[in-house]
């Protein structure tokens, strides 16, 4: 259940990082 709520949070963090490096 952690993992599915972090999952989301995570995954939007890790996008925007990744656009913002690129």
């Amino acid at each position: 259940m952690e993992k599915k709520l972090i999952k989301p949070a995570k995954l939007a963090s890790l996008s925007r990082s990744q656009v913002r490096e690129n």
